[in-house]
């Protein structure tokens, strides 16, 4: 059965929460961060199945069930990988190529990939362009609103010439034509006839980037009076707009689980260079579902930070419930005395807004608060029809605690009795209803494999300390080839967490598991990322590492000893098996 490219599999993967999906077969509750319910893989009464929104995977405590969405799937459903896959991507409504296609899927992806290149070839010019006189205008820019030169370096911010030939000639260079940059929309056809003209022109350029640090497009910001004031790239093979959030790709690596979400480049910059780099923003268009979707992959509470104008309270009020209805906590930051965040912290400074987004107000009563300036409450209408209004808002929300607090703040507002907005948002809670959980039949994980538990700990883990901490995957890399693994899987779990190292690339454990198409060989994978390994101390690394190559070494040495030797050659290899086995005793690795 065909296999779809590993691009396709990650867009796939990205596009269905799993959160979302586990939620239609398994009743889940939040608990410090974490989902948690009645295993559907076996039976029992105290919820032991556990779903991690940050990192997009799922463990069962009791019977090892482990793995991301697609692993889900494939084991609630009894999918093989590919369907699994295909049912995920009619779920989220993602065109897939056609069943058998291996050729067109591998061009399609090679395409994706060539574009990427070019784009990233493309940010190295405009980036070395602003540092040029030509792009004195743009630098004098970006001094007046105070962004500093290593913040210019973390974003990658750069300038667009109005003639594109010395663009096409860098890209050139780099082996690209001039159609390759056309297909991009970096560049179009000339009005005049003939040439190319440079789509962002006197521009100000923000790259955008994506979580997995991929340039996918460019923003660009006029310098003049033109108009549009703010530029993207096309929509492309790469690029979309609503599925990605910019400096998404920065504020994942805060590793905070509360973002600030504003309206602009310039808000998420300047915000990253006073200390808040969990901010992100959408871009150039409303904030929408899909935008809720993907940062729900990384938060649990968002700051709605938006222009302090009517435009701005009007989009946090599209916003917001995008937001709420993905699970998150949503507050609202009210910027008093300034437009947009990086005003506010111009005048007020850093700290100032600090403490202000400390006391931003949960959304519904931003929501509340919106709904009383647009009745005269001193009206006996008006009073009903505030009423009526806030108490829809009410009725949708999830916590019972919450909406007792929310009934004392209307009836404060509003100077009606408690007992009435109760008796209000009651009934209108009664016909919304409540959707049916589903219920699916138990299904039983198969029994692991009895094998050396102790050595298979030690891969486990030692693959682990290799994920998580760079300096102990430069040691691993030294003492421990992937061969000595003494399991494919596990040899080539190890591969590619050295590799991703090597390359400079994240290491995302749900996109790694995806990898591998066997249910089994997924949960492998997924055990090696669910260790819980004591490492409060930076010395725990280094006693860790060490326990464990010695642990897979004196394994495979002892697995070779076994072995009847009846030759000289045997012989030779004896004694060699020994001298490593003393040689053990001498080790000691340190990082």
């Amino acid at each position: 059965m065909a296999r779809y490219s590993q691009e396709i599999i990650e867009d796939v993967r990205h596009a269905n929460d799993i959160v979302e999906v586990v939620s239609g077969y398994v009743r889940l509750a939040n608990k410090a961060g974490r989902m948690f319910g009645l295993c559907p893989f076996h039976r029992e009464n105290t919820p032991s199945f556990s779903v991690r929104p940050d990192r997009q995977m799922y463990h069962c405590f009791g019977c090892g069930a482990s793995g991301n969405v697609i692993s889900f799937v494939m084991q609630i459903e009894n999918f093989a990988f590919p369907d699994a896959v295909r049912f995920l991507a009619e779920r989220v409504s993602y065109a897939l190529p056609e069943p058998g296609d291996a050729e067109a899927s591998a061009r399609s992806q090679a395409r994706k990939e060539r574009m990427f290149e070019l784009h990233k070839a493309a940010a190295r010019y405009f980036f070395d362009t602003l540092q040029t006189p030509q792009g004195a205008a743009a630098g004098e820019y970006l001094d007046k609103r105070g962004v500093s030169a290593s913040v210019r370096r973390r974003f990658g911010l750069g300038f667009a010439l109005w003639q594109p030939e010395g663009l096409l000639e860098h890209l050139k260079v780099q082996g690209f034509s001039p159609e390759d940059a056309l297909e991009t929309g970096i560049v179009m056809p000339s009005k005049r006839g003939g040439g190319y003209s440079c789509r962002f022109g006197n521009r100000l350029i923000f790259p955008i980037i994506d979580v997995r640090g991929r340039v996918v497009g460019f923003g660009g910001r006029t310098l003049g009076d033109g108009e549009p004031k703010y530029l993207n790239s096309q929509e492309s093979a790469v690029f979309n707009k609503s599925r990605n959030l910019y400096g998404l790709n920065l504020a994942r690596k805060a590793k905070s689980r509360e973002y600030i979400l504003v309206e602009g480049y310039m808000d998420v910059i300047s915000l990253s260079q006073a200390g808040f780099e969990n901010s992100v923003a959408a871009l150039g268009t409303a904030f929408n579902a899909e935008h809720a979707k993907v940062l729900k992959g990384y938060a649990e509470s968002v700051i709605v930070a938006f222009d302090s104008d009517e435009a701005g309270e009007r989009a946090v009020l599209k916003a917001a419930p995008l937001l709420a209805a993905e699970g998150m906590r949503v507050r609202v930051l009210r910027l008093r005395g300034a437009k947009d965040p990086d005003e506010f912290i111009k005048t007020y400074g850093a700290h100032v807004l600090a403490d202000a987004a400390s006391k931003a107000v949960p959304y519904i009563i931003f929501r509340i608060d919106t709904l009383r300036r647009q009745f005269d409450i001193t009206d006996i209408e008006g009073k009903i029809g505030f009423l009526r209004e806030a108490s829809a808002v009410l009725a949708q929300v999830d916590s019972a605690t919450e909406r007792e607090v929310y009934v004392d703040a209307i009836a404060k507002i509003s100077g009606i009795e408690r007992s009435a907005v109760a008796k209000e948002v009651g009934v209108l809670e009664s016909r919304l209803g409540q959707a049916p959980v589903r219920r699916t039949p138990l299904r039983y994980a198969p029994r692991r494999k009895n094998s050396d538990k102790g050595a298979e700990n030690a891969r486990k883990n030692l693959i682990y300390l290799a994920a998580n901490f760079a300096q102990a995957a430069a040691q691993i890399a030294k003492f421990v080839s992937p061969q000595e693994m003494g399991d494919p899987d596990y040899a080539l779990l190890l591969t590619t967490v050295l590799e991703c190292h090597s390359a400079g690339r994240d290491i995302v454990p749900a996109e790694i598991v995806s990898r591998f198409d066997e249910l089994e060989t997924q949960r492998k994978a997924a055990d090696v990322f669910a260790s819980s390994l004591d490492i409060s101390e930076p010395h725990h690394i280094e006693r860790y590492l060490n326990d464990y190559v010695r642990i897979i070494k004196l394994h495979n040495i002892e697995e070779a000893l076994k072995k009847p030797s009846d030759d000289q050659s045997s012989a030779e290899n004896l004694q060699r098996l020994l001298e490593s086995k003393r040689n053990l005793d001498k080790l000691y690795i340190t990082i």
